[in-house]
């Protein structure tokens, strides 16, 4: 999802979309599991709607969340991943001075990665499980 821009200055917005833009492409880069399109995402931005009803209309099991502040020449990036309960998995709060901005978005993705492939793992051998109880026995 786009990050919120939590600053006074609404130009700031595009800081904040650029922030998201960049976590999102480093997210699709791990292909360990789906991530949906940014034109899709950005059509939610500034909306204030539940994580549980964007995760049905997209037909995602996470959501990830967050802001942006700028002030100076620092910024605070929050971050929060959801399930699709509306549950958070992982939440993280990074103050960073600005030249250091491209270390924190590629910091964030990766405890993002780190934090959803283990339940990803899961919900894929679970299904395996499931669909191998399925599965008809052959008769001889």
């Amino acid at each position: 999802m786009p990050f919120a821009n939590m600053s006074a200055d609404p130009d700031q917005g595009y800081f904040a979309d650029g922030v998201s833009e960049d976590i999102l492409t480093g997210l699709q880069a791990f292909r360990t599991f789906p991530v949906v399109a940014r034109s899709t995402t950005f059509a939610y931005k500034g909306k204030a709607i539940d994580i549980r009803e964007i995760s049905r209309e997209l037909g995602v099991g996470y959501v990830l969340e967050g802001s942006v502040r700028k002030m100076g020449e620092r910024a605070r990036i929050t971050a929060q991943l959801v399930d699709q309960e509306g549950v958070h998995i992982w939440a993280q709060k990074f103050d960073r001075a600005l030249d250091e901005i491209f270390e924190v978005q590629d910091e964030i993705t990766g405890q993002i990665v780190a934090a959803i492939s283990p339940e990803m793992h899961r919900a894929k051998k679970t299904t395996k499980q499931k669909q191998r109880r399925r599965s008809p026995c052959p008769t001889t």
